[in-house]
């Protein structure tokens, strides 16, 4: 079918399996163009409740833009009441999705019920010169309602220009992203980029939501299991995360990255961030899992790479080995720290407002407390890199915190796969001294008050790197749980530390201000219990505790 304009009341049901189709702009499985007047609410896709597969194992390929599994281009309603796959492989340019390339409704939102891009419903683009890729829909104008999805299909993606908005699951929409069910990206899921031009907003599920992102009640998970981004695209790939590239948290923002050769000072990324961060949106999340490794040079978080809003998690945050190639683990930003890269963190690059994470969930029978662990290695260069949060803006309540790796401990070889790195630094460039400030096992800078209600735990080795140890911008504020907190120009007030039981018990390595625990901090610091037995070396104003 070419197009299909429904009127009031319309819906397409009971869709069956297609062959291989191919043809210019609009080319979709089942329909290239699906359309109406925008207004009517009644007008629907929708699968029976045999939950008809889509798209079994044949192709479609568009020459051009505006290309699904199902329908390249729709302008109605989409709601999907029971489940609906592609199992086919979907080639295009621009605007590709597993399910629908581009889903366009002024008025009403998308509502999509065990939604599927299969093993073999793998993503191709070729000649790509704006992006907009997701292993469902590629772009979303509204709210998207998830209850289940998943893709199990790779997205390889050629481009010839600077491409952005690519996702697993979705690559951009305008709107928020409400979760239900298990919502997964799955093993063998990677998303590969071949291109020697600039990158931008790149997740394991959803590429860049301007909205937020609620996921989840009781024992729902956002999981991504696929690598995101690779070794050579790093450099150039910003904005990239496990879960998400960015959730704006309701308002557009586009921090600026700070070119190579240039020289940073705190408030280059400071002064782009929201002056109160007590002021902006918030998302939630229930449960939330990264295994993959997450490559990128600038707001890279194995979870989110830039988060504009509040953030409350209720069970688990996590950025995890791989649990079945358990040989090594898994890696967070650059994968050569000869270039630029900062604001990396093993959960959240930047996290543009507060961080709250100290819930008691119910389970049957069992009663459990909120956990932030990191197990990866997180590489950057210029400074705001942490094993949690890279750059929180304003401050944390939170649980229990734990950056460390089971087979990390006592493993102090480069070569060891086990070795388990929270590093910035060994790139000067043109010249200049390195930046590297603000490295920490738990948060590289925090904003505002830090309140953690049992304890922080680190084993992993803590370092950054520069030429110019004497000099302003040589590497400065480096902790093993807190690089530095309260100390930047747009930090919030009242920035005070209050943990119950601090634990670092690995190398810490750094400049001006480095310390076991905390590099810096403004403010009142309140620790029960202390347990330091870190290696710690500095330049000046060093001391295993605080500096």
């Amino acid at each position: 079918t070419g197009d299909v304009n429904g009127g009031t009341g319309s819906a397409v049901q009971n869709l069956g399996t297609v062959y291989c189709i191919s043809g210019g702009n609009y080319v979709g499985g089942f329909a290239g163009y699906i359309g109406g007047s925008f207004g009517s609410a009644a007008q629907q896709i929708a699968t029976a409740s045999n939950g008809a597969k889509v798209n079994d194992h044949a192709s479609v390929t568009a020459y051009g833009n505006y290309v699904g599994g199902i329908a390249g281009f729709v302008a109605m309603t989409v709601y999907v009441n029971n489940s609906i796959s592609n199992a086919g492989t979907v080639r295009g340019k621009d605007y590709v999705g597993g399910l629908f390339g581009q889903i366009l409704d002024q008025t009403t939102n998308v509502y999509l019920t065990q939604a599927k891009n299969l093993e073999d419903g793998d993503i191709e683009t070729f000649n790509s010169q704006e992006g907009y890729i997701g292993g469902l829909i590629g772009y979303a104008s509204r709210d998207v309602s998830l209850n289940g999805a998943s893709n199990a299909g790779s997205i390889k993606i050629n481009a010839t220009r600077s491409i952005e908005n690519i996702g697993g699951l979705i690559g951009f929409t305008e709107g928020t992203i409400t979760t239900q069910g298990a919502i997964t990206n799955g093993f063998d899921a990677d998303i590969t980029i071949n291109t020697t031009r600039n990158v931008k907003y790149l997740g394991g599920l959803f590429g860049h939501i301007v909205g937020q992102l609620f996921a989840g009640g009781s024992a729902d998970y956002l999981t991504n299991y696929g690598d995101v981004g690779s070794h050579d695209l790093s450099p150039r790939l910003t904005y990239a995360g496990g879960i998400a590239g960015a959730v704006d948290g309701g308002t557009a923002v586009n921090l600026q990255p700070i070119a190579a050769g240039a020289t940073p000072t705190g408030s280059a990324i400071s002064n782009q961030i929201a002056d109160d961060p007590s002021t902006v949106t918030y998302s939630s999340f229930y449960g939330v899992r990264n295994t993959g490794d997450i490559y990128g040079s600038q707001f890279v978080g194995g979870l989110v790479g830039y988060m504009g809003s509040d953030v409350e998690i209720l069970r688990e945050a996590s950025n995890t080995q791989d649990p079945i190639l358990d040989h090594e683990i898994n890696r967070v930003g650059l994968a050569d720290i000869n270039h630029v890269g900062y604001c990396i963190g093993g959960l959240f690059g930047c996290l543009n407002g507060n961080l709250t994470a100290n819930a008691v969930t119910t389970v049957g029978e069992n009663t459990h407390h909120t956990i932030l662990k990191n197990e990866g290695s997180v590489f950057g260069n210029y400074g705001y890199v942490g094993g949690i949060v890279g750059y929180l803006a304003g401050g944390a309540s939170v649980y229990q915190v734990v950056n460390s790796n089971p087979n990390t401990v006592n493993k102090t070889d480069t070569n060891d796969s086990y070795y388990m790195q929270i590093k910035a630094g060994g790139f000067t460039p043109d010249g200049l001294a390195t930046f590297n400030k603000y490295v920490g096992g738990v948060f590289g800078y925090a904003g505002g008050a830090i309140y953690v209600e049992t304890s922080a735990i680190n084993n992993a080795v803590i370092s950054a790197e520069g030429s110019n140890t004497q000099g302003s911008f040589g590497y400065s504020y480096v902790g093993g749980l807190f690089g530095g907190v309260g100390v930047d120009e747009g930090a919030t007030a009242a920035a005070d530390i209050d943990i119950h039981t601090v634990l670092n018990s690995n190398i810490v390595t750094g400049g001006h201000n480095t310390s076991g625990v905390i590099g810096y901090a403004s403010n009142t610091v309140t620790i029960q219990n202390v347990q330091n037995v870190s290696k710690v070396t500095g330049y000046d104003r060093v001391s295993g505790i605080i500096s």
